[in-house]
């Protein structure tokens, strides 16, 4: 249960840090990119099932939506006093990853779920590889 935490939270930090630098310079191929790169690094670290790793990045990149709606909502209601300029560059950099993840969720959330089993795949194959080193095959 707790790789599987560790998963999610990993894919929603990983999400969110890759998908402002990537978004600003691919704009909609940096999203997907980000989420699928986070979706494979939760996945890896969840544990050793593919299902597990697929729930790592579906939640973790629902959590990361939800974590950067309720950070915009925040700055909002505490910018109603008078708008500064650190306020509007970070909000205007978070919806530039939530906007285009929030207009076609289902894809971007089935996307780091993919990559969530392609970081389990991934874990797979090295295991597989380490015993074979190990057993001298």
């Amino acid at each position: 249960m707790l790789r599987i935490l560790l998963g999610i939270f990993v894919t929603a930090v990983i999400a969110m840090a890759t998908g402002i630098v990537l978004t600003l310079v691919l704009q909609l191929t940096g999203t997907f990119i980000a989420f699928l790169i986070s979706g494979v690094i939760g996945g890896y670290l969840a544990g050793f099932d593919r299902f597990r790793g697929f729930v790592a990045g579906l939640l973790g990149s629902i959590a990361m939506i939800l974590i950067g709606l309720m950070i915009i909502v925040a700055m909002i209601t505490f910018s109603l006093e008078g708008i500064d300029l650190v306020r509007y560059i970070a909000n205007y950099t978070i919806w530039l990853i939530l906007a285009p993840a929030f207009n076609i969720l289902p894809i971007i959330v089935s996307l780091a779920g993919l990559g969530g089993i392609f970081g389990q795949i991934i874990k797979e194959k090295r295991k597989k590889k380490r015993e074979q080193i190990y057993t001298g095959m």
